[in-house]
């Protein structure tokens, strides 16, 4: 599980269970994911320890949440080229790149 809230060019990031996301800034990509202890599938912890990112999104920034099914793919090199085009040409991108996966999802964040 994944939830974002944005303010401005900050966006905070809460992670928990599986799930994935990937912040580009201008050059470089980051893999955020939860710490270890926040990584138990939702109701099978005793509590909810979500993983905190703060990330700044300034202009030609993007944030992008995908399924944790993303990582068998091993896409890290073709995100970062797909996250660096333009917001409608890396959704278009990022559609071909998922199409092998039955169940994945994506949300992209772009400044």
């Amino acid at each position: 599980m994944s939830c974002v809230a944005r303010r401005e060019q900050e966006a905070y990031l809460a992670q928990a269970g599986p799930s994935l996301a990937y912040w580009w800034q201008g050059g470089s990509l980051v893999r955020l994911q939860p710490e270890e202890e926040a990584t138990d599938p939702l109701g099978m912890a005793e509590g909810l320890r979500p993983t905190l990112h703060r990330c700044e999104l300034a202009p030609g920034h993007r944030l992008l949440l995908v399924t944790s099914t993303v990582a068998s793919l091993s896409l890290e090199r073709q995100l970062a080229e797909t996250l660096s085009l333009d917001p409608q040409a890396a959704l278009a991108a990022l559609y071909r790149l998922a199409q092998p996966l039955r169940d994945s999802a994506a949300l992209l964040i772009a400044t």
